[in-house]
């Protein structure tokens, strides 16, 4: 018979995957054109925090993340399986960008893909499903390498889903 209570534990493996994920992300992040803001461990329902672009110091965009770990099964086939409820917050918060990114920190790495409408209106016969299996095009990997490249690409879809914004409310 046991005699003394359990406590919770504090930390879980899934705990400490999300928190070097999180800081391998925000390492590869280090630029003067983007601020991140990402939280661990938190209660908040879809999202892990935002990332802020910026122009000369001045903000002129914001993407919404979902941060998630890079799993093990999935090593070089460039794919993640996608929580259904991310499409249905970027399905309802329409007026974001929502990103989900997937972080290798072996390969300090991350794959991120952009949750747009044309996702969503793809998979809409999956939405009973938990995940969704979708793959990362080349230009959706993130490195210390590419960062520039990668922060102009979001800047110009920032823009785009401005521009969206802006003529459906002319109309």
């Amino acid at each position: 018979m046991d005699t003394e209570f359990t406590p919770n534990l504090s930390v879980s493996e899934n705990d400490i995957a999300e928190e070097l994920s999180v800081d391998c992300l925000k390492e590869i992040l280090r630029h003067e054109d983007i601020k991140t803001h990402f939280t661990t461990n938190d209660k908040t329902a879809n999202i892990d925090g935002y990332i802020e672009l910026l122009k000369e110091r001045r903000i002129c965009g914001k993407i919404t993340v979902q941060i998630k770990t890079y799993p093990q099964k999935y090593m070089g086939q460039a794919k993640f399986d996608f929580p259904t409820s991310l499409l249905a917050y970027a399905q309802k918060c329409s007026s974001e960008l929502v990103f989900l990114i997937a972080v290798d920190n072996v390969q300090k790495t991350a794959y991120w893909k952009y949750i747009s409408t044309t996702i969503i209106n793809d998979n809409l016969s999956k939405a009973n499903q938990q995940t969704i299996t979708i793959g990362f095009e080349t230009s959706e990997i993130l490195s210390k390498e590419n960062l520039e490249e990668t922060i102009a690409h979001w800047k110009s879809l920032y823009q785009t889903q401005s521009n969206l914004i802006i003529n459906s409310v002319k109309i």
